[in-house]
């Protein structure tokens, strides 16, 4: 048996999931991270996930070239 993995891509929609945790990147070094984080800012109107607050600190000196 083959095992399948098709990534999200741009466009494409997600199917959620029951019982599976929604996982966002942080934009400063790329790690996954649980949108449960506490660490996050928002900019925009978008919501940013961080693995640390290294990396919070890190965006919020800079949003604006963090969220590109």
């Amino acid at each position: 048996m083959v095992n399948t993995f098709i990534g999200l891509l741009p466009g494409r929609c997600s199917i959620a999931t029951p019982g599976v945790e929604k996982l966002a990147v942080d934009v400063i070094c790329g790690m996954k991270v649980k949108e449960d984080s506490k660490f996050f800012s928002e900019f925009q109107g978008k919501k940013f996930y961080f693995c640390s607050s290294h990396c919070k600190e890190t965006f919020d000196k800079n949003p604006l070239k963090h969220s590109r």
